[in-house]
């Protein structure tokens, strides 16, 4: 067989089926001399021959092909050929592919490598990478064996990005966790990267070494860290380990971030009801538990905690029985009820016995309001949950209240579909009969109801089928049409209520009442139905012949597209033979965007009439419609059919002059990787419309061709040689910029550094581009810019820009600091930006350095952007590099420059800066009124650092305990302070230096009324940055609660109340909690017992 022949004989195949065929023909060149000729002209033909010549290499096993393939210029060849390395070369093609695939897909070849066990090649090219010190080595050295990953990992460590953290954890989960264990070693101006690169790998290593994980969080130089860690994904495999880990660090458990589980244990369980006891997920967690153990909980921690001074209804109805009508008579027993607490325990009567509840509420059930009816009755209905004995009594009274209202009806029909399926009983079938024909009688019936009525029906389905079915094919033959949606918010998808076995027991009932509503033409009904069904419609083929009948008549594409995209997904046989069939007999079907979907995956034959014509006659076009198929994808179709497809979108292109169309077409045509880039790029070069040029433009950094960028640059160039607009200089370049990234670093500086552009504003993007290359050549470029002379300044500040992904090289520093010495702000702020993520502990301190020398030679405005980008980079100044620096400034004459150095010191400042900062604050303190304008500033948590701590555990105080207590220090000399330390020692210290400077402002006559209720409210601040525990509450009692002084007593006061939690809606006075009230009630002082009188526990 010759070329013309085979290719004549896979036009009319799909693509599918000619993948198939050209895999047979690979097969047979093994055998044929002549095809295996055939084949190899292929391979050096068009595109789309050298596509099929590839895809038979999965048959003939052609590695010399595949090999050559890998530097096509096409991508979709590369693309293809990367997959058949492994399959079809040897391991010398092996390595040398993984040194001549473009680096986008070096990651693709590489695992395919690992999938098929082939681990030399990697391990070589990594070898070789290292030689090289190629950049790319930190990406894919995950890939490799222990031993080469072990070998190389610490020098290329330090570097990595969140995405190679995650690689890494991925692939060497060991290696990962034992280089995070020594980075946490010597953490230094490190620690906010290291968070993140530990966050980025929790999730992972929770899946592939969990005991490993848990191994390096309870290192002890992790203690201060746990609360700033992601740790969502390890609770919910090993919550009691983590657990330990929080509770031992002092920790406050979000229980929205750590959901309760089965696994946890009761012992922890208690732990988290006594620190959580209002939350709802405590509550929740009950119903995890045995009737006992839920007591157990309930009266250790809950029986005390009250909403708007009533007892949590979901809590007591978790409750097992007895102790659950044993706090409902309660709370119907009390008359301490204000009004709302009246009609509120109304809901209560459900916990009561079926005979109780009845009595409580038969005095509503008879009430003339609808609405104390309609609440009554659904309350009964909750309550036969607990009592299923009495469901008949239930239904007794339904019947007897058939005749109300529909909103009545429909909290009835809710109380019904409360009850679980498994309560009903065959004795029970004849009174909801009853009940489902009452309702369907009713004149006042609404939709909504109706829905409820078939949910509970279609839920009783796996119970009594027979049943069921007769009563929902009644439902549905009365009302003509399926209440249910595919999907209700809050309740369960009909399709999950059902299996297999139910529809096909549905189907002899149901048959005839769709049938009845096709030849009916209930079209909404019908397909209602089915898009109900779901997943179960594959089991109803007999509802798919009806869709089928149904679809062939459709007069809008609104119907036919919703019904073809069930019938396609559930009923693909029927699909196969329907919708060639529609497509054959009306053209029209085509504007089905379904169809035209549809054919494009499975029938691309098909398309071939569509691809050439302009307008469609047919049911869905009243007239005859223009239609442009949009394809997603033109490898699908032949080069013949590419051809017509691009003549056809060419002359779209020439005729239309809508925007949004000539943008498809273009699109359309840049799909096509069978036709030569040429055309758009003619195209491109027409000026004489400015959208058409645009469009072309943009298409061509699309195309299938690694060429492109070449052209693109030369258009690029073109353009700036005819001063063409900068708009659309930007346009090219943009397209220039994506065209790139497909071209080897090698191409790229190449075709960058080949042309010097006129326009400033060129040879600054050119900069940038060329910035973003490894290659030494590039670096050199960029140093050549900043040494050469009479460059211009803004060209020179892109220059520091682009050194930024070069920030490894030592030279690189000495230039930004040579930069930094100079007066200009657009240099100083491409300077003071360098982000300090994948930098060493060595340039960290290279970065202060130079921010140092920025700082001296900036102006004002740029100073300022410097300090406010200071306190957001988390660095530690160990050295004292900067921290002198910015003490200086905090004396500047302009306050924005002072409260600015204040929060970057705060956040860089180590305790070796204590002293200093001292004597500056008392130089701040000879100008009263600044020093009280700049007092908030020096609070640690207005540092953006400090404030991300959603928790400070003790580990943390204790290390930042000298620096807060010099600070109180010297602001204590000072008499107008008071307030500001008490904010700060609540934040930053123990519970202890709280106490203790509370004494001393006694002692020192410093409590004033404003600063005492400022100590009362620090104690009673509900979302405090550090949550006081019970502990410490109870501290602040043990040491204050005796004291002779009143003030002291009133702190102690507002301690006893944070413990109780004491709020406007709610209270957790327990009787040890009330006894030390009457206390303070009784307390000589009116100071104390004023405010302890109006606690009502």
């Amino acid at each position: 067989m010759d070329k013309a022949q085979l290719l004549q004989e896979v036009e009319a195949l799909t693509f599918a089926q000619r993948s198939r065929r050209m895999v047979d023909f690979g097969r047979l060149s093994l055998t044929d001399a002549r095809m295996a000729q055939t084949l190899a002209e292929m391979a050096v033909g068009p595109f789309y021959e050298r596509f099929l010549a590839l895809q038979a290499c999965y048959g003939s096993r052609d590695g010399a092909l595949v090999f050559a393939s890998l530097s096509d210029p096409s991508s979709c060849m590369r693309r293809l050929a990367v997959k058949l390395v492994p399959l079809t070369c040897d391991q010398e093609q092996q390595r040398q592919a993984l040194r001549i695939v473009p680096r986008e897909l070096r990651s693709s070849l590489i695992r395919f490598l690992r999938h098929y066990d082939l681990q030399e090649p990697i391990d070589l090219f990594l070898h070789y990478l290292a030689e090289q010190a190629d950049r790319s080595l930190g990406s894919l050295l995950p890939f490799g064996s222990p031993d080469v990953v072990a070998r190389y990992l610490p020098r290329v460590s330090p570097r990595f990005s969140r995405d190679q953290w995650r690689r890494l954890a991925r692939w060497q989960p060991e290696l990962a966790l034992d280089v995070l264990q020594r980075r946490l070693e010597d953490l230094g101006e490190q620690e906010e990267l290291f968070i993140a690169h530990l966050n980025a790998t929790i999730p992972i290593l929770v899946r592939v070494h969990p005991d490993g994980l848990l191994a390096l969080l309870r290192s002890s130089r992790l203690t201060d860290l746990l609360s700033r860690l992601k740790l969502e994904e390890l609770w919910r495999r090993r919550p009691n380990e983590l657990f330990d880990l929080l509770y031992a660090a002092h920790i406050d458990i979000n229980l929205d971030e750590y959901i309760i589980n089965r696994h946890i244990t009761m012992d922890r369980l208690h732990l988290l009801a006594r620190h959580n006891s209002k939350d709802y997920r405590i509550i929740e967690s009950l119903g995890l538990l045995p009737p006992e153990q839920r007591v157990e909980i309930f009266e250790a921690h809950l029986r005390h905690v009250t909403d708007r001074g009533m007892p949590p209804f979901e809590a007591l109805a978790l409750l097992p029985r007895q102790q659950r009508e044993q706090e409902a008579r309660h709370l119907w027993s009390r008359t301490d009820l204000d009004l709302r607490q009246w009609e509120e325990r109304r809901q209560y009567a459900q916990l009561l016995p079926w005979p109780e509840a009845r009595a409580k509420l038969d005095y509503d059930l008879h009430h003339a309001d609808v609405q104390r009816r309609d609440c009554a009755l659904g309350i009964l209905a909750r309550a036969v949950a607990y009592q299923r004995e009495h469901l008949d009594d239930l239904l007794d009274l339904f019947l007897k209240h058939r005749n109300e209202p529909d909103p009545v009806r429909l909290s009835m029909c809710d109380g019904l579909n409360a009850l679980p399926p498994g309560a009903w009983r065959e004795a029970h079938l004849p009174a909801l009969a009853a009940f489902v024909r009452a309702s369907l009688d009713a004149i006042d019936l609404s939709m909504h109801t109706l829905e409820k009525l078939a949910r509970l029906l279609f839920r009783l389905v796996p119970w009594h089928l027979q049943w069921a079915s007769e009563q929902i094919a009644a439902l549905l033959g009365e009302r003509g049409a399926f209440p249910l949606s595919a999907s209700v918010y809050d309740e369960p998808a009909l399709e999950s209520l059902l299996t297999a076995r139910h529809i096909r027991g549905l189907v002899p009932i149901l048959l005839p009442v769709l049938t009845d509503w096709l030849r009916q033409d209930k079209r909404e009904a019908l397909a209602a139905c089915a898009a109900s069904l779901g997943c179960q419609l594959r089991h109803f083929p007999e509802l798919g012949q009806l869709l089928a009948q149904l679809v062939a008549s459709s007069q809008t594409t609104t119907e036919a597209q919703r019904i073809m995209k069930l019938l396609i997904r559930w009923q693909p046989a029927l699909s196969h033979t329907l919708i060639p069939e529609l497509v054959a007999r009306d053209p029209s079907w085509i504007m089905v965007s379904a169809v035209e979907e549809y054919l494009q995956r499975f029938r691309q034959d098909l398309l071939s009439p569509f691809l050439v014509r302009t307008t469609i006659q047919g049911r869905f076009a009243s007239e005859e419609a223009h239609f442009l198929p949009s394809m997603k994808s033109g490898l699908v179709l032949t080069q013949s059919q590419q051809e017509r497809y691009a003549e056809r979108l060419e002359g779209e292109i020439a005729s239309s002059f809508e925007h949004r169309l000539l943008r498809n077409a273009y699109s359309q045509l840049a799909l096509l990787p069978a036709i030569a880039p040429e055309r758009l790029l003619s195209l491109a070069q027409n000026t004489r419309n400015y959208n058409r040029q645009i469009g072309a433009i943009n298409a061509l950094a699309t195309t299938d061709n690694t060429l492109m960028a070449a052209t693109i640059f030369a258009l690029l160039r073109e353009q700036s040689e005819k001063d063409e607009s900068v708009y659309m200089l930007r346009v090219t370049l943009r397209a220039l910029r994506r065209a790139l990234r497909r071209l080897p670093e090698e191409a790229a500086f190449e075709l960058l550094s080949s042309y010097t552009f006129p326009q400033l504003t060129m040879r600054k993007e050119i900069t940038l581009l060329i910035g973003r290359l490894s290659l030494d050549a590039a670096y050199q470029y960029l140093l050549d810019l900043q040494t050469r002379e009479g460059q211009h300044p803004d060209l020179r500040a892109v220059g520091i820009r682009a050194l930024w992904n070069h920030l490894d090289r030592p030279l690189t520093w000495e230039i930004l600091q040579r930069a930094a010495s100079t007066a200009s702000n657009n240099m100083a702020f491409k300077i003071g930006h360098i982000p300090p993520e994948q930098l060493t502990s060595q340039e960290l301190q290279q970065l202060l350095r130079l921010l140092h020398t920025t700082l001296q030679h900036a102006g004002q405005e740029a100073r300022l952007d410097l300090l406010q980008n200071i306190g957001e980079l988390s660095l530690r100044d160990t050295q004292r590099i900067l921290t002198p620096l910015l003490l200086s400034m905090m004396l500047s004459e302009s306050v924005a420059e002072a409260e600015a150095a204040i929060t970057a010191f705060m956040a860089v400042c180590t305790d070796r800066d204590i002293p200093q900062l001292q004597e500056t604050i008392r130089v701040l303190g000879r100008d009263r009124r600044r020093l009280l304008m700049l007092l908030p500033r020096f609070s640690l948590w207005s540092s953006v650092k400090y404030r991300r701590y959603r928790n400070l555990s003790k580990s943390k105080l204790q290390g930042r305990r000298q620096l807060a207590l010099a600070l109180i220090s010297v602001l204590g000399e000072f008499p107008a302070t008071s307030q500001v330390r008490l904010r700060n020692v609540f934040t930053l210290l123990s519970i202890a230096d709280v106490i203790e400077l509370i004494k001393q402002l006694v002692e020192t006559d410093q409590l004033h009324p404003e600063a005492l209720m400022e100590a009362c409210n620090q104690l009673n601040v509900v979302y405090h940055p550090r949550p006081l525990a019970e502990e410490d509450l109870r501290a602040v009692q043990d040491a204050l609660a005796a004291h002779p002084d009143e003030r002291l007593r009133r702190v102690a006061l507002a301690a006893l109340c944070a413990q109780a939690h004491e709020t406007h809606y709610s209270s957790e006075w327990t009787p040890e909690l009330t006894e030390r009230l009457r206390v303070y009630q009784s307390d000589p002082s009116p100071l104390v017992a004023e405010a302890a009188l109006n606690i009502f526990p």
